[in-house]
């Protein structure tokens, strides 16, 4: 499944996509304001602008993108999960340790990660990535799903984020029984 959240918000004109500090930069930068936004009112437009600049600064990222930009990527990400998983709770830069069988042990911070009504769990990982084929992060996704499963969610969803794309893909993960 794929959802498309409106057209793309591309890097400032000036702004080179394909230089990786640039987008890096951008990536902490989004990862942080989202941590940030998604207990904020998204009505809240002047709070939100103004937490937006002051994390552009932070990061060094000014010259790629806006502080509107910002806002719009995040209110375009909480319209959509409002009502495509209604009534969920959200956690942002959540911890995560599990042990697998073998005995590694597998270390994570899940961007967001949502609780619905059921008690089951959607995984969503935020990529400042320009393409749409997000297969390679399925690996990572898959450690962070059984985690949640062994944590006692009854079932876990995988999902990427993509903000500057403004797509949320699904991303189909072979999860272990927690049992």
């Amino acid at each position: 499944e794929e959802i498309a959240m409106g057209l793309p918000i591309f890097v400032n004109e000036g702004a080179d996509p394909t230089n990786l500090e640039v987008m890096n930069h951008l990536g902490q930068c989004l990862h942080a304001f989202l941590a940030w936004d998604a207990f904020v009112d998204v009505n809240d437009t002047n709070r939100r602008l103004i937490k937006a600049a002051e994390m552009l600064r932070r990061f060094d990222s000014v010259a790629a993108y806006g502080a509107q930009k910002m806002v719009a990527v995040g209110t375009r990400l909480w319209t959509h999960l409002d009502v495509r998983f209604p009534g969920h709770t959200r956690h942002t830069e959540v911890p995560m340790q599990h042990q697998l069988t073998s005995g590694s042990v597998v270390r994570g911070q899940l961007d967001l990660l949502l609780y619905l009504p059921d008690g089951s769990a959607v995984i969503i990982d935020h990529k400042t990535v320009m393409s749409p084929d997000v297969s390679a992060y399925a690996g990572q996704l898959k450690a962070y799903a059984d985690g949640v499963m062994a944590s006692g969610a009854p079932s876990v969803a995988t999902w990427i984020h993509l903000p500057v794309l403004a797509k949320l893909i699904a991303v189909e993960v072979a999860v272990r029984d927690s049992n």
